[in-house]
């Protein structure tokens, strides 16, 4: 119709399987690949495709011949699929017989990487778990004869009986367990295979409720845990009579033994768990009234510098000494009057120290 003389697939007549596959022999072509690459745009010293032979031969001569690429450029390859393998039992027998621990160790032998260890012959796959799935395949450590069973085949002990077990060991943490299950710790038994070194995973939805309870320690996960309402446990904090933060935090590790015990139901990081409950920062935690910087309310910029200015201080060095208490004849600083006014009124009005001091 159009006069390009191009014939649709279904309308063309191609030569009969064994003399289409003798010409595609000819080219000497070594797979599927360079087969493709010819019909689509040639190859350099080898003769334009014949119209009436098929680019796609295995479609064209399903059903009369075709046996494979290897068979249609005449290579002798044969594909995967089309294979005939040994039998699973006589093939796992080989792979056991070259004492190979692990997968990785197949593949890299399948590569040729074990030069030592005799070739894998053509009727053994290079991946057996595909070639021989409901065929006998179990598992790598079955394959290879290691008895190493992948993490998710693996049947572990019922949860309470594995963690009788872990409590046996006296560990004392998370990572004390992840040391022993790594062999780190001589001093104790080995890890049998059926308790898990990941249990959190293992037997998430089956008793699992926090290392504590795992390893027998009674330590509870922060998250879990039961704390004092903020109001009873401010009042406790505020009765210590520490000043800071950092106070705090001494006291929490330890560092204070002339005063009493941090109690369990009352939280190391206040500020995390009492956060949207009452917590208004550390100065009304430990009752010292110290506001932090980001949550103080400070004076409108120009009634804070008519303060400034009513002080008689002649720069900046005068004022941080006047801030550290350090001029005793002049009026203590306000709360709400800030020793950094450059920072907390830049962009409000700040003009640098001479317009704040007046001079």
């Amino acid at each position: 119709w159009l006069g390009t003389g191009i014939i649709a697939n279904q309308n063309k007549q191609f030569r009969p399987f064994k003399d289409a596959r003798e010409f595609a022999r000819s080219l000497g072509l070594k797979s599927g690949t360079f087969w493709r690459k010819y019909c689509n745009q040639g190859l350099s010293g080898k003769p334009p495709k014949p119209n009436d032979v098929p680019a796609n031969p295995g479609e064209t001569y399903k059903n009369q011949g075709w046996a494979g690429m290897g068979d249609w450029l005449g290579t002798g390859t044969i594909s995967v699929l089309l294979r005939e393998y040994r039998l699973f039992e006589d093939a796992r027998a080989f792979a056991r017989s070259l004492g190979l621990q692990s997968r990785a160790e197949w593949k890299k032998y399948c590569a040729g990487e074990f030069p030592e260890k005799p070739s894998k012959p053509e009727d053994i796959p290079v991946d057996p778990y595909s070639a021989y799935e409901g065929k006998g395949w179990a598992n790598w450590g079955d394959w290879l004869g290691t008895g190493t069973i992948a993490v998710f085949n693996r049947q572990y002990r019922p949860f309470k009986d594995a963690r009788e077990f872990a409590r046996s060991l006296c560990l004392r943490n998370k990572d004390g367990w992840a040391k022993y299950s790594k062999g780190e710790l001589p001093d104790k038994p080995p890890k049998p295979e059926d308790i898990p070194a990941n249990p959190p995973q293992t037997y998430k939805d089956k008793g699992w409720d926090g290392w504590g309870d795992w390893l027998g320690t009674g330590i509870i996960v922060r998250s879990k845990r039961e704390w004092r309402s903020f109001h009873y446990a401010r009042a406790f904090s505020r009765s210590l009579g520490l000043k800071s933060r950092s106070e705090w935090k001494k006291y929490c590790s330890g560092g204070f033994p002339n005063k009493p015990p941090k109690p369990e139901d009352i939280p190391i990081e206040a500020n995390g768990v009492y956060q949207d409950k009452g917590w208004d920062g550390w100065g009304d935690w430990l009752g010292t009234g110290i506001i932090a910087n980001q949550n103080k309310q400070f004076r409108p910029f120009k009634d804070a510098r008519e303060f400034a200015r009513s002080l008689g201080l002649t720069g900046k060095n005068e004022w941080a000494k006047y801030c550290a208490g350090k001029v005793v004849e002049r009026p203590p600083r306000p709360h709400d009057v800030p020793v950094d006014p450059s920072q907390v009124y830049k962009d409000k009005g700040w003009a640098g120290w001479k317009n704040w001091l007046g001079n």
